[in-house]
């Protein structure tokens, strides 16, 4: 198992840098569109720079209020991975023992050094 603090996670796979706002899209992707979707919803579409080898597509589902709905990534090779979100309750009061994690028997953690 690898363990990276949350503010230096940087995979395009998880969502967490997307719903932090850790991303400025303009500056990191390429083709950038804004689209109409279902619902009054909007669509964010682009190519994420550096990412042109592994990833194609990177869609962002957006509220009319800004809250991502949904996220939906097409890999080079074919591979579709979709993320979406419901019942979001902003700054939602969460007791800090809720989130323990303890590694099975046998699993070594290893702490990971964010790139620099």
């Amino acid at each position: 198992m690898q363990r990276i603090p949350a503010k230096e996670l940087d995979d395009l796979r998880s969502p967490l840098r997307f719903l932090l706002g850790h991303t400025e899209l303009e500056k990191e992707m390429n083709s950038l569109t804004l689209a109409l979707a279902p619902g009054g919803e909007f669509t964010l579409t682009g190519q994420p720079k550096g990412q042109e080898k592994r990833v194609t597509r990177l869609t962002l589902t957006v509220s009319a209020n800004g809250i991502i709905t949904g996220i939906e990534i097409e890999e080079t090779d074919g591979a579709l991975t979709r993320f979406t979100f419901t019942g979001e309750v902003p700054n939602a009061p969460v007791p800090a023992d809720a989130f323990r994690f303890a590694a099975p028997a046998g699993v070594p953690v290893v702490d990971v050094v964010a790139p620099a």
